[in-house]
Order: C-alpha cells, then sequence, then structure tokens
C-alpha cells in the first residue's frame, strides 16, 4: 500500500515556501501597497451593504477614475506594477470581455474577463509611469458589457501593488 500523504506533504512544504518568500520579500521593502486616494464614477449603486462603480462603454459610457498618490511608490523604480481591483459578488458584475487600464489616454493594462466575486491583478506597464508622486488611472470596459468595481468607500477598493529588485 502506498502512502499518500507525501505528495500532499510536499505540496505544503512547497506552498509554505512560498509564502515565506512573499512575506521576506513584504518585510524587506521589496513590495509595496498603495491605496486609492480618490475614485470616482458617474453611477453608484448600493447592494450587499457596498458601493460598487460600473464600468460600460454602452449607451452611458461609464469609466472609473482612480487617483493614487504616495510620494515614496517611485523612490526608486519598480521593476513591476500591478492594479488590484475587488469584483464584487452581485449579478452582472462580471464579464466575457473584459477591462482596459489608461494612464494619460496610454493604455497600460488590461485583461481578456473579469470574473465576479474575485480579486483581480492587472499587471501595469512600468515604462509608462514617471516618477510623479500622484497619477490617475482610468478604467475603461472594453465593449458594452458592463463590469462592476468595489469602490473605496467598501473597504475593498483598488490598490497598486509596486514590486522592486
Amino acid at each position: 500500500m502506498r502512502n499518500h500523504r507525501t505528495p500532499l506533504a510536499a505540496l505544503l512544504a512547497v506552498i509554505m515556501i512560498a509564502v515565506l518568500a512573499v512575506a521576506a520579500a513584504a518585510a524587506t521593502g521589496n513590495v509595496r501597497f498603495v491605496n486609492v486616494s480618490v475614485d470616482k464614477n458617474g453611477l453608484v449603486m448600493k447592494e450587499l451593504k457596498e458601493e460598487q462603480y460600473w464600468v460600460d462603454t454602452g449607451g452611458i459610457k461609464r469609466i472609473v477614475e482612480l487617483h493614487f498618490s504616495d510620494p515614496q511608490l517611485f523612490s526608486r523604480r519598480p521593476a513591476g506594477l500591478s492594479l488590484i481591483l475587488n469584483i464584487p459578488d452581485i449579478e452582472e458584475a462580471d464579464s466575457e470581455d473584459g477591462l482596459e487600464v489608461f494612464l494619460n489616454d496610454r493604455p497600460v493594462g488590461s485583461v481578456p474577463r473579469v470574473a465576479r466575486n474575485t480579486w483581480l491583478e492587472i499587471p501595469l506597464d512600468v515604462s509608462a509611469f514617471d516618477s510623479a508622486p500622484e497619477f490617475f488611472l482610468v478604467i475603461k470596459s472594453k465593449t458594452s458589457d458592463s463590469i462592476a468595481i468595489a469602490s473605496k468607500k467598501s473597504g475593498f477598493g483598488a490598490v497598486i501593488k509596486a514590486v522592486y529588485r
């Protein structure tokens, strides 16, 4: 009879090593998280005791504007940047067509699909950012399909993740 615990133990060991590596990187200052300072949208809906912003390119053409401010974010050049969004668990919050992220009308990131009740991490083009401590991102839907994004007021607002080497 074979012992089936060995593969499980190996998997748990790999997971623990990964968790410790991420924790060590964060502890040494190699990862920085910046919460959105201000977010806004043309329409705010209250459902499930949270506020969501809606993004679409249909008749209303709603976008989400995100303002970030952190004087330390570009004190050294990040090797990677990503935008983290919470997609709430409400009807029609998801999209098979995805979304795009813009900085000064320049596309800096996108995802092909958005699922509801998830955290979404969107890699951003680091070369598009200068060293300014403040910047605005705009989120647009790729089609007329609506997407819901949790607002800052919900407690699950957008976050920038910067990774340094």
